[in-house]
């Protein structure tokens, strides 16, 4: 009987522990909050702009890919690994 409480709790706290961690780990700004390691110059000046966001500096990194799919692709990888070693 008390692997069935084990597995009782496990469900009903530990899963929505898991998927609160995992919702944690994404961004809280959607990608806008500013990254002081980038900044956008003009070509021929190079005087500063303004600051990258973190959305910026992932597009410019990864051309192609849209920013949505990584939070969300990142929130399914959080979930798998907190649900294999829960």
């Amino acid at each position: 009987m008390p692997i069935f409480w084990t597995l009782f709790w496990l469900g009903a706290i530990g899963f929505p522990l898991m998927v609160l961690l995992a919702y944690l780990v994404r961004s809280k700004d959607g990608g806008y909050e500013k990254d002081t390691s980038h900044i956008w110059v003009t070509p021929k000046s190079h005087s500063k702009v303004k600051d990258a966001t973190v959305r910026d500096v992932w597009e410019h990194n990864n051309p192609g890919r849209k920013w949505e799919d990584h939070q969300t692709n990142q929130f399914i990888g959080c979930s798998v690994f907190l649900g294999i070693i829960s």
